[in-house]
């Protein structure tokens, strides 16, 4: 869980624990989470590809990291359109790897 306590800022003044990491596929697992976190009042911080640099992705009160990493899907490659299709949740520097 490490990894998941801070951003790319490397001062580890900034770096907190979160008590859970949560991994979620799909809108409606996020929205799951959302529902317990309402529900049962503890925070909750989403988190993209944690390479922030203004801790906008730590968790400074502990918590859920909400992970939507694995929300990154390639719908449609058209090379003779030139375009691309995305889910929402897709992490642009993956498709540039590609």
């Amino acid at each position: 869980m490490q990894p998941y306590s801070h951003d790319e800022v490397t001062d580890s003044t900034y770096h907190h624990m979160p008590e859970v990491v949560c991994y979620v596929e799909s809108a409606q697992q996020a929205a799951d989470i959302m529902k317990l976190a309402n529900q049962y009042h503890f925070p909750v911080v989403p988190r993209g590809a944690g390479t922030g640099l203004a801790c906008g992705a730590v968790p400074i009160y502990g918590g859920v990291v909400l992970s939507l990493e694995k929300m990154n899907k390639i719908l449609e490659i058209n090379e003779d359109g030139l375009y691309a299709v995305f889910s929402r949740e897709s992490v642009l520097l993956n498709f540039n790897q590609r």
